[in-house]
């Protein structure tokens, strides 16, 4: 029998007969009967009775977090067995709210172990098949445990930990790297290939088909070899950035399947491609690994049709089950009764709407600067951006410094470029370059933001149409940067220096004016100001990919197509410059 892990958690063997579920069948809702492979403290849905749980959110003795997603957290520790990466599935607000919505309860791997378990099998398979398919460029971090979290009340994944590196971002000191090539069009494209050709349809999502976001799932072990680490899904994959690929594979193979998908397997194309591909795979990987691969697709197909046959009503109630809202009494009740179970929810529901509006509507008392000390803070910023060099030149010199420490925070800058890059901006401050006008533009962005928001909320009081209002929030940053760019240019015709006129042009550009000074800089800098300059527009450029709505994200596809942008935007300059 299984028995109870380290610090409240219980990690079951993979062998042996498989604990009644609740809400699997009618039956399991009858009486509670215990876990047959688990402590005699869990219940017939693998959940700890109170006196065995500790506080939730308390952390495993002796690991850190390493990681954080849509699906969940990702735990690190060091066991016996070596170094052990356990995905704990907590959700994520996005991935829950879509999943509620489209099925009626929260992310399946946070309460159904046969969720879990499917993506146990499925782990395993491909463990086993991606080195027969992509030979050492590509291996799969492989489960080993799956366990019941009493501490946050869901289901967890135990895999081994593969030491590895995201793939690197491009910067000035690093301006070329073929790993994301490599990554994109040498595995990852032929791993799409042979997912599809063996039925892992659902997991193309998080192999970054369509999902740009599923990037940071691979992990570069060296240079053009790679590990896939995190195989399942936070949200549906009802949101590619290719709507290509939307109208082409996953709308296609939802409407065959009759659901979206969601990590699925197709179980018939999996058998068939098993029993097609014997011979290469008895060949290459001996009988004993076949045998396993038909044992372990047979296992998987039993966990994923169970949890799949569930209906709306019986997740939910099984979702608060697993949570302890519910007794099995309850449970099997709603679970019979479908209408009583609506009706309940939607009492629930008006109740936190009625709570959330007598709480937008009560007056509360303002904690922090009122309104003329903040009026009174924006005047005197504004004063200091247009009077004082040394304070423009303040906020830019932090701000860069800043970024440079972020991107060493991160890995993406060596300590010996980030300590050559703080030289070169060292040197750049005793010469009193265009840092502190960047700054300034920095510095009234912020600033204008309340004169922009008071503007239009009189303004829309007023009844001046959206699409004036929506004008006036594209033309403000233009407006205000070449006022103070004009400026700048006057002092420096006065003093017989050239203007910064690739600044006036920049920052006539909506969204982007604020690279106006970046550009100018790399326009007009020689030596090691250049590779400075070059970092601030690639940096500002790869933010955009990081701060982009729903496929954002650190190391995301987004961020190094960006990141490209700027690299190839700030050679350009340097180029154009240098004819």
């Amino acid at each position: 029998m299984g028995q109870p892990g380290k610090h409240g958690r219980h990690h079951i063997p993979h062998g042996g007969r498989r604990p009644a579920l609740a809400i699997t069948t009618p039956a399991a809702f009858a009486a509670p009967r215990r876990f047959r492979q688990m402590d005699n403290c869990t219940d017939a849905l693998g959940r700890l009775s109170s006196k065995e749980a500790q506080p939730a959110g308390t952390p495993r003795r002796g690991s850190r977090r390493i990681g954080r997603g849509q699906s969940g957290e990702v735990w690190l520790a060091e066991t016996p067995e070596g170094r052990i990466a356990t995905k704990v599935f907590v959700g994520g607000t996005l991935g829950n709210l879509i999943h509620y919505v489209l099925t009626g309860a929260p992310n399946p791997y946070i309460w159904n172990e046969d969720a879990v378990r499917t993506a146990f099998e499925r782990r395993r398979l491909l463990h086993i098949l991606i080195p027969f398919w992509l030979g050492d460029r590509l291996t799969m971090s492989d489960a080993v445990s799956v366990g019941w979290n009493p501490e946050r009340m869901v289901w967890e994944l135990g895999t081994r930990f593969v030491e590895g590196r995201t793939v690197p971002l491009l910067h000035p000191l690093r301006p070329d790297d073929a790993n994301l090539r490599v990554l994109t069009r040498e595995v990852m494209a032929p791993l799409h290939a042979h997912l599809v050709e063996a039925g892992f349809i659902g997991t193309t999502w998080q192999a970054g088909k369509g999902n740009p976001v599923a990037l940071n799932n691979f992990l570069m072990t060296e240079p053009g070899r790679f590990v896939f680490i995190d195989a399942e899904s936070g949200i549906p994959a009802v949101a590619p950035l290719d709507p290509f690929r939307m109208l082409s594979f996953y709308l296609p193979h939802s409407l065959r399947m009759r659901r979206v998908l969601f990590d699925d397997v197709d179980l018939p194309r999996l058998r068939h491609y098993l029993e097609q591909e014997a011979g290469p795979l008895a060949a290459a990987l001996g009988a004993d690994r076949l045998r396993e691969l038909r044992e372990r697709s047979a296992r998987l197909g039993e966990h994923q049709i169970r949890w799949r046959a569930l209906s709306r009503t019986e997740r939910a109630v099984a979702y608060h089950h697993s949570k302890g809202r519910l007794t099995h009494a309850q449970a099997e009740h709603f679970r019979t009764h479908p209408w009583q179970w609506r009706g309940r929810e939607a009492g629930r529901g008006l109740a936190k709407v009625s709570a959330w509006l007598r709480t937008a509507l009560t007056p509360r008392r303002r904690r922090g600067p009122g309104l003329g000390e903040r009026a009174r803070g924006w005047a005197a910023n504004l004063r200091g951006f247009v009077t004082s060099q040394d304070y423009r030149h303040e906020i830019g010199r932090r701000y860069v410094e800043g970024r440079i420490g972020a991107w060493q925070k991160r890995g993406q800058l060596s300590a010996a470029d980030a300590a050559a890059l703080r030289r070169d901006l060292a040197r750049m401050d005793e010469a009193g370059s265009y840092i502190s006008d960047f700054g300034a533009h920095l510095g009234l962005k912020g600033t204008f933001l309340l004169l922009e928001l008071v503007l239009l909320g009189g303004l829309g009081l007023l009844g001046v149409p959206w699409l004036m209002l929506g004008l006036i929030l594209v033309l403000d940053g233009p407006i205000y940067r070449s006022v103070y760019t004009l400026w700048r240019s006057a002092k420096a015709l006065a003093a017989g220096r050239s203007p910064p006129w690739v600044a006036l042009l920049v920052g006539l550009v909506p969204f982007l004016g604020s690279l106006a000074f970046p550009a100018q800089m790399i326009w007009s800098a020689r030596g090691a100001e250049d590779d400075l300059a070059r970092f601030i527009l690639c940096d500002s450029f790869t933010r955009i990919g990081e701060k982009l709505p729903v496929w954002n994200g650190k190391d995301s596809l987004v961020e190094h197509r960006m990141n490209r942008l700027g690299m190839v935007l700030a050679g350009a300059s340097a180029r154009r410059r240098q004819a």
